[in-house]
């Protein structure tokens, strides 16, 4: 006597959460074919899991598109190259176009990786003519202007995340200032959040650079900046 052929086999689908809405939508449904093992005991017996699409190599092929067409379309980041010192400050000057009150920049990468430079392009791209200092001895350099104080941090020295309260930068950050900040990872979780965070690296003669929008108010200044020369 053979249960499968008496009774025909169920099938249930179980459909998953699509991955993201609105656009493509990949629903996999993973099905059961139950039977019954034994008539008399009533028992079911899971015969085999399957996916209800065409095969595995379908459905990898097919998230390496999506997958690769979201990080090219993902409009929370910026990157491109840098040949030479003159494109970091331009890189800076544009920065500067986009700025708003409030926000706070993380500067990141290596000793030499252009922090500084970019800095003096942003200040410059504001119109300001005088020196711009490292401030890796007095930690912080203010800059007033009409609409903000720009703030520009090097934590570098700092041997212990307590002093960033010990040093009172806290009352720095308002809805009046624009914190830049070198090395924000001396300051551990005392540190305001990053509105956006700049990543510069040493790549040959020149710099790559990743800008990266943290909040909505990192994504409005990231929309606002243009970099035609920069990005190239």
């Amino acid at each position: 006597f053979d249960p499968q052929a008496a009774m025909p086999g169920h099938v249930i689908h179980l459909a998953m959460a699509p991955l993201i809405q609105p656009g493509l939508q990949l629903r996999l449904g993973l099905r059961w074919q139950l039977g019954l093992a034994d008539s008399c005991s009533g028992k079911a017996q899971i015969l085999r899991p399957g996916f209800d699409l065409p095969g595995q190599f379908g459905i990898i092929q097919f998230l390496i598109g999506f997958l690769s067409h979201m990080v090219m379309d993902d409009t929370s980041v910026r990157s491109g190259n840098l040949p030479d010192e003159s494109a970091t400050l331009t890189l800076g000057a544009s920065m500067a176009t986009a700025l708003q009150a409030g926000i706070v920049i993380f500067l990141q990468g290596d000793l030499g990786a252009g922090k500084t430079t970019f800095t003096r392009g942003l200040l410059a791209g504001l119109a300001y003519h005088g020196k711009v200092k490292s401030p890796t001895y007095t930690l912080v350099e203010s800059y007033p202007f009409a609409d903000f104080t720009i703030h520009h941090f090097d934590l570098y020295r700092f041997a212990d995340p307590e002093e960033w309260d010990d040093a009172g930068f806290r009352d720095y950050f308002g809805k009046d200032s624009v914190c830049l900040v070198e090395w924000p990872d001396k300051a551990g979780a005392l540190l305001p959040p990053a509105d956006l965070t700049l990543e510069l690296e040493v790549s040959n003669t020149g710099r790559t650079y990743r800008l990266t929008a943290r909040t909505e108010t990192g994504q409005s200044c990231l929309t606002r900046l243009s970099t035609p020369s920069a990005a190239a």
